[in-house]
Formats: C-alpha cells, structure tokens, sequence
C-alpha cells in the first residue's frame, strides 16, 4: 500500500487530479491476522517473476491462511485449489504443476536445482513423474559428463531412450560415409574392368 500511495501523491503532484481521492481499505485493530497475510500475498501477486518453487510455497501457504480463515468463521465457496489460484492471479494448471513437483521430486540435487531455478518447469515436472531411484541414476548420468550433458528436456530423452554414448560428431560422420562411398566405387570400376578383360579375350580383340 505504501508505493501505491506514493504513487498516487507523485501523479496528483505532477497535476493529475483524478487520483486526490481514491478508494482504500483500512484495516481495523483486530482483524483476522490470516486475512490480513492474505490480502498482502494477493496485493503482491504480480510483484515480480515466479518460479513453479516459489508458486508451490505460496500455495501451500494460501491453503493454510484458508484453512484457519474457516475456522475463524468466514465462509468460502468452491474449490481450494480454484481459490488459491485466484488469489496468486495464475492458472490451476499452474498450481497443480508447481505442487506435483513439490510432492515428487526425491532428489536433493534436482530439489536444490529446481528452488534455484536452474531446472525448468517442464523438465521438473516429467523427473517428478519419475521413482527416486530413477530421479537418482538421471542425475548420475548427467554428472558423468558435466560438459556434454545438462538438466535439459532434451537430455532427459536421451536418458529415458537409453541413449548413454555422445552422438558421432558431424566430422566422423562425413568422413566414414565417403570412404564408404569410395570403397564401393573402386569395387564397381574393378569389376567393370574384370568384365572387359574377359569381353576382349572372347573377342580376340586387345
């Protein structure tokens, strides 16, 4: 509320009038303590860039201020879930991803890498899918070769399909398809030579 009155008082300066009287909510002495946090965690929504890490901490804690809203007596209609996405102003997909990762990840590497943004949303998602075990050989595989290998969709397909060599570089590739082209035409040009041998001698012509 203090910048947002700030910034009212900086437009009026500047000579906009309109907003010399705007409508507030003042908080009494003794409102819920819960609605309170809540109506911050809602003012602050779309303060700044989210992680699906920081969606799920903030969902977990609109559910526990709806919880005691409840007992407090105030009443809700509709799903948690629908409430809890409203009141972080994203989508329920969102906060269902956020919380299923949450719940999912095992491993305190991918853990750590997902709070730290370092793990995409997506990638995080299908590992949460994934058992411990598997969560745990993923990234074995991928410190085995730090430089070729990443927390990146990609390379989690990589390592489902079972995939665990580099692929051939460009180079290896091209040189071993020409010499296989070049083998094949030596073979042909020394059978065709072979052929004419044989067509002189039947012949009698050399």
């Amino acid at each position: 509320g203090h910048r947002r009155r700030l910034a009212l008082r900086r437009l009026v300066q500047d000579g906009d009038e309109r907003f010399s009287r705007v409508p507030c909510i003042v908080d009494r002495d003794g409102a819920s303590p819960a609605l309170q946090e809540l109506r911050l965690l809602y003012g602050n929504a779309n303060n700044r860039a989210k992680t699906s890490a920081d969606l799920s901490q903030e969902a977990r804690r609109v559910e526990a201020l709806l919880v005691r809203l409840k007992g407090e007596g105030f009443q809700f209609r509709g799903r948690t879930r629908t409430m809890v996405a409203q009141l972080l102003q994203v989508s329920e997909t969102r906060v269902a991803n956020a919380q299923a990762i949450e719940r999912g990840l095992a491993d305190p590497e991918l853990i750590d890498a997902w709070k730290g943004g370092e793990l995409p949303e997506s990638v995080a998602l299908r590992l949460a899918r994934l058992d411990p075990t598997e969560q745990r050989d993923f990234v074995a595989w991928v410190e085995e070769d730090p430089a070729g290998r990443d927390l990146t969709g990609a390379d989690l397909n990589r390592f489902l399909a079972g995939d665990e060599e580099p692929y051939p570089a460009p180079e290896e590739m091209e040189d071993e398809d020409e010499s296989e082209v070049i083998s094949d035409w030596q073979r042909e040009r020394e059978a065709f030579a072979a052929r004419l041998r044989a067509a002189r001698e039947a012949t009698g012509l050399d």
